[in-house]
């Protein structure tokens, strides 16, 4: 927000922000391998390999994943006010009470370094030597803090239907170690941990996860440092594989583990070396300087992905076979194609990022020469930008069928609608019908009450009713409901203090449908799909505003009731959660069954 209010939308002081957060992170892991180690060597190389990590691309470069950086910045300065506590002095409680603080900010930003206070115990526990029920009891702070903004996550965090199970979570553990190498296969979306292992497996999982977590306690006498950067490993995977996420391995969840990495494998080195004298010293250097250059190659070769969205995507699909991958790549396509021409859905594509595109696109194509040329005339919808157009909307149906291909157990009720949407940008209304259909049918099939409900919300929306009005059994539904409420529109009236206003209200209201028809005469007429809620929209047919195609105009709409709702929040109300929001949806999949029969 900090930077929306200086710089606006400018990409380019969001990417620097990010890149000074991920500067503050690498001063504070100097400091952190200084105090673990005091060895000034081991600390420089820590952070010359924390700089370089091929796994911190999407954290620095992914504007989104800023809550990583964030979250480690002041995760790390908590651990350093720790160990400022425990050597005690005058000064050690407010260290702790500083310590404590940084931590509230740090969990604040994000959830993931909710287990970061067990490495204060290991610390505790296998180099200071201290006792563990001490040690456990200036951790209450800590816990009581990161379970309150635990509870205040899975509250919020919608849910998924994914359960954190012991084999997925194995695998998602032995694919972030072997990323934590800094040579594994960087991408933004992999191929997530079969969820459906039998029981052996299971069982095999459980007992390997707790032999894992056991196997560093034999290094505890003689190397205690190593046995608490293990654990500073371990524990920071357990935030991502206990939410259960779609995808449990992704880079960014290893920013903080990393750190313990790159220490580790530094203070290792460094360690060895010391055996072998001043020549030792020199390999170990050495040996650290080609692993730098390495991880450099490999950072700056996948830096090269992150350009713009279609290169992150293509980049993705030539890495993974993630079928998400897929399908962002094709929304991309798509909205990028309905940003051309005369005709446009959205804003106006910028002509110089309409001439990357092109050049990405249609590389070692002849007719980029004749695309180029006619934008440069200032010519709109020639005959070269419709073959682009199309071309467009064909790379997107591919990267659909792909999605459709790798499907697995997932449901697609996002995919058949966009297929829906090229089906009508080509005139196959028909085709755009049974996509629509297949895209409510799927939805419903989801296993997961409450994410089924939340996917009809996006499928089975007003504007798959929209490009149904002009079929015979569309239009017969859609006159049939609004028919009532079209003297509701005839005139606007702001509610207001004047009593007349009031009454021209009151009189609309009571010529209005029941609450169940009024949902669906919005979504049919044109009301705002993420706001269309039946608690509400009385006050939006009262406001009349006017209807508009959510596909066109969908992001128009949106600013519009987010102006109204700033502006006069006695009338747009606030958005209903949980059974409201879950029975708002129920009744839109039972308006598309209603115009199916």
């Amino acid at each position: 927000m900090l930077d929306y209010a200086f710089a606006g939308a400018s990409p380019f002081v969001f990417h620097l922000s990010s890149n000074i957060w991920g500067g503050i992170v690498a001063g504070f892991v100097f400091l952190v391998a200084l105090a673990l180690t005091g060895n000034r060597i081991v600390s420089v190389a820590t952070s010359l390999l924390f700089i370089v990590h091929p796994a911190h691309v999407e954290a620095i470069a992914w504007v989104s994943s800023r809550k990583d950086l964030v979250a480690a910045a002041f995760a790390l300065p908590s651990f350093l006010a720790y160990l400022r506590y425990r050597q005690g002095g005058a000064n050690a409680r407010r260290w702790y009470i500083c310590s404590l603080a940084l931590f509230l900010f740090a969990v604040a930003g994000k959830l993931s370094v909710a287990t970061f206070p067990a490495v204060f115990v290991a610390h505790d526990l296998f180099v200071e030597k201290r006792p563990l029920a001490r040690s456990l009891l200036d951790k209450v702070p800590f816990v009581i803090t990161a379970a309150v903004f635990a509870v205040i996550v899975a509250s919020t965090q919608p849910p998924t239907g994914h359960r954190p199970l012991p084999y997925a979570m194995l695998v998602a553990f032995a694919q972030s170690g072997w990323l934590l190498t800094g040579f594994g296969r960087y991408v933004i979306y992999r191929i997530p941990p079969n969820q459906s292992a039998d029981t052996a497996l299971q069982i095999a999982a459980v007992l390997l996860l707790v032999a894992l977590f056991a196997m560093p306690l034999l290094l505890r006498r003689w190397l205690p440092l190593a046995v608490v950067l293990i654990y500073w490993i371990l524990f920071a995977f357990i935030p991502s594989q206990g939410l259960a996420f779609q995808h449990p391995v992704t880079d960014r969840y290893l920013f903080l583990p990393s750190v313990a990495a790159v220490i580790l494998i530094a203070w290792a080195l460094i360690k060895t070396s010391e055996r072998f004298g001043r020549r030792g010293l020199f390999a170990a250097i050495g040996l650290l300087a080609i692993i730098s250059i390495a991880w450099t190659r490999t950072t700056l070769a996948y830096l090269g992905e992150w350009r713009d969205p279609r290169s992150v995507w293509y980049g993705a699909t030539q890495k993974s076979s993630d079928p998400d991958a897929y399908y962002n790549l094709g929304s991309y396509y798509q909205d990028m194609a309905g940003r051309l021409g005369k005709t446009q859905r959205g804003a106006p594509l910028p002509k110089e990022n309409a001439e990357t595109l092109a050049a990405a696109v249609w590389a070692g194509d002849p007719r980029l020469a004749q695309l180029l040329s006619e934008w440069q005339q200032g010519q709109e919808g020639g005959p070269i930008e419709q073959e682009f157009k199309h071309h467009l909307r064909r790379l997107a149906w591919d990267a659909y069928e792909q999605r459709i291909r790798n499907k697995g157990i997932l449901s697609l009720p996002n995919v058949y609608f966009r297929r829906g949407l090229l089906l009508t940008d080509d005139g196959d209304k028909q085709g755009a019908r049974r996509e629509f259909l297949a895209a409510a049918d799927d939805a419903a099939k989801f296993p997961f009450a409450e994410w089924r409900n939340e996917m009809l919300g996006v499928s089975a929306d007003g504007r798959v009713l929209r490009y149904w009005r002009r079929d015979t059994a569309g239009r017969r539904w859609n006159q049939s409901l609004s028919d009532p409420c079209r003297a509701a529109h005839t005139r606007r009236a702001v509610p207001g203090s004047d009593p007349e206003g009031r009454t021209r209200i009151r009189r609309r209201r009571e010529r209005l449908p029941p609450a169940g028809e009024r949902v669906r005469i919005v979504r049919a007429g044109g009301g705002d799909r993420a706001f269309g809620i039946a608690g509400r929209i009385e006050e939006e047919l009262a406001v009349a505003l006017p209807a508009q195609d959510l596909v066109s105009g969908n992001v128009e709409l949106r600013e519009r009731l987010d102006h109204e709702r700033r502006n006069r929040p006695e009338v747009l109300g606030h958005r209903p959660r949980g059974s409201a929001f879950l029975e708002q949806q129920a009744e839109d999949l039972t308006a598309l069954r209603d115009l199916r029969r």
